[in-house]
């Protein structure tokens, strides 16, 4: 569909431009070499405009890895609080302590950590205090909630 829309977005203006009116014309006269260059001046346009509109639309859009994106967040304001789900359905909470990002391995250190054990409703039926600190690896980490405050 995307394709489709985009395709005729570059041939509408180029057949305009080239006066090649039908799919047969602009086939048989598409490589000529004033044509094609044509054809290369409507696609950098149309990819320009659409850039553009885009550009428009997304702000405050972030690209980028969310990891990166949540850690560096936490990371100015000094600090926050994680829900941490493991791979093995565990849930636990606690102060964010450390977190590596980049090149280094998605870990987690997190200070006062809780056990949060659910029914099967989902709701709380105990919070085990699980000792000073916990370091959760890349491997152990299922989902990650990032907060200000809990």
């Amino acid at each position: 569909m995307w394709s489709i829309f985009f395709s005729l977005l570059i041939y509408i203006p180029f057949s305009l431009w080239t006066g090649l009116d039908n799919l047969d014309a602009i086939r048989d006269g598409i490589f000529s070499p004033r044509n094609f260059l044509r054809l290369i001046i409507c696609t950098v346009a149309a990819g320009a405009v659409l850039g553009s509109v885009m550009k428009l639309f997304r702000r405050g859009i972030l690209a980028g890895s969310s990891w990166d994106l949540a850690v560096e967040k936490m990371r100015q304001k000094k600090g926050g609080f994680v829900i941490v789900y493991t791979e093995n359905g565990l849930e636990y909470k606690g102060l964010l302590h450390y977190a590596g990002v980049a090149e280094t391995a998605r870990e987690l250190i997190v200070r006062k950590p809780k056990l949060i054990l659910r029914d099967k409703d989902w709701n709380v039926l105990d919070e085990i205090e699980m000792g000073a600190e916990i370091l959760f690896t890349e491997k152990d980490i299922r989902r990650v909630l990032f907060y200000d405050e809990l």
